[in-house]
């Protein structure tokens, strides 16, 4: 990658088909990352449902009658390691959260509206970086805009809020990962 940004540093105006070679090959080069970190994302996701598996397991072996004291210090332990594991994997998935470049925009005519939704997605571990007004203030439903590469983010982000929006893949270019956009339900 850093030969190709090289490369493309070194373009002047009459390598365009080498130009675009490189911006195409780094655009590629994107969407495999983007892909993999899908992925990885799942990954943690069947992580989690171990841990949650393996947590029930320990707890009910622990609560055995005939369980020894000794068995019962190690399942102690395990479930100790177990929560401290759970927290790391959750750990991972807001700082996948944060990495992502959102934006929030109120489609009902209200700011606060925006505001609000922010406030919960930062909580979430989401960086918001822009509230502001969406250029139609009639949205009849919020929407959830996901870029190139970022259909499972957006996904992810309408679990973490609860469900009930709409997901579409953004039909304009844009800086952002995301963009939110509140609407009257």
């Amino acid at each position: 990658m850093i030969a190709m940004l090289a490369a493309l540093a070194g373009c002047t105006g009459g390598q365009g088909t080498r130009e675009a070679q490189v911006l195409a090959d780094l655009e590629a080069q994107h969407a495999a990352l983007a892909n993999r970190v899908d992925q990885l994302g799942r990954g943690v996701e069947e992580l989690q449902g171990f841990v949650h598996d393996l947590s029930g397991a320990v707890a009910s072996l622990a609560r055995r009658s005939g369980t020894d004291e000794s068995s019962r210090r190690k399942a102690a332990e395990l479930s100790r390691r177990l929560v401290d594991l759970s927290g790391r994997l959750a750990g991972l998935e807001l700082r996948g959260a944060s990495t992502l470049k959102v934006k929030v925009l109120s489609g009902d005519g209200s700011i606060d509206s925006a505001r609000n939704l922010a406030r919960r997605l930062v909580g979430k571990g989401y960086a918001v970086e822009q509230v502001d007004f969406a250029p139609s203030r009639e949205v009849r439903s919020s929407v959830v805009f996901y870029n190139k590469g970022f259909e499972s983010a957006a996904e992810e982000m309408v679990r973490a809020l609860g469900g009930g929006m709409v997901i579409k893949p953004l039909r304009w270019s844009s800086v952002y990962d995301l963009i939110v956009v509140t609407g009257e339900r």
